[in-house]
């Protein structure tokens, strides 16, 4: 009588099945069990090549932030320090017939008399005459750090006064690597005027600040500044 062989045969619950040696094998060819130490080494490698690109477009995103950051402050410091030449330009006052009245400048200074201020009270009526100066400041360094280079501010209200206890001075902006002045004539720019000698004010001003930034970035702001015509009259 004919007895099917077991070779070959898989058991009913799909299990493993015998070979003709007596041996167990897996049914299917699949495998059971972990992973092999090579699939785990590139899984790792994988994901360590993810978290460093994934650490380079965080750090990437932080400094291009800070950049921003850093323009934006340059920029509003260096806007506003304009704005107020700007402004206090636009009040010179000079005449001839007035010995405390002047216009002096250099090339990274400035010195003029302004009807900038309101003042108001018994026996004051409209502005007052001041005193006003701009000028380069490099003050004492902290322990460790580079010099800095200031544009100063400086005011006198009372151009009577003995005493530099009434002259106001503040910082029109910080990291400056430069402040240039020319003034207009009727034809072209110079470097300097006196009023002492020209015996007459300048028809406007041209101003380029330079301020440095992180990483020696440097930025550049430039602006003229028409004197008013009344002014010269």
């Amino acid at each position: 009588m004919f007895s099917p062989s077991n070779s070959g045969m898989k058991n009913a619950g799909g299990g493993p099945r015998t070979a003709p040696n007596g041996r167990f094998v897996r049914s299917g060819g699949l495998r059971q069990g972990g992973f092999t130490l090579l699939e785990l080494m590139v899984a790792l490698g994988i994901s360590a090549l993810l978290l460093a690109l994934l650490y380079r477009t965080f750090t990437s995103t932080i400094q291009s932030t800070e950049h921003v950051d850093a323009d934006t402050e340059m920029y509003r410091m260096a806007q506003i320090g304009l704005s107020i030449i700007g402004e206090e330009l636009q009040s010179v006052y000079w005449s001839p017939d007035r010995a405390n009245t002047f216009f002096s400048g250099t090339e990274d200074s400035l010195r003029f008399t302004s009807l900038s201020r309101q003042r108001y009270g018994e026996g004051i009526r409209g502005p007052e005459l001041a005193a006003l100066h701009y000028y380069l400041e490099t003050p004492p360094p902290e322990p460790d750090e580079d010099p800095q280079i200031m544009l100063m501010h400086e005011e006198e209200p009372n151009l009577l006064s003995l005493s530099s206890e009434s002259t106001e001075k503040s910082e029109l902006a910080e990291n400056v690597k430069s402040f240039k002045l020319r003034y207009r004539t009727s034809r072209d720019w110079v470097d300097s005027w006196d009023t002492s000698e020209t015996k007459k004010l300048p028809k406007g001003v041209e101003v380029q600040l330079t301020l440095k930034g992180k990483q020696d970035r440097e930025y550049e702001f430039f602006t003229r500044i028409a004197i008013p015509v009344a002014a010269r009259q």
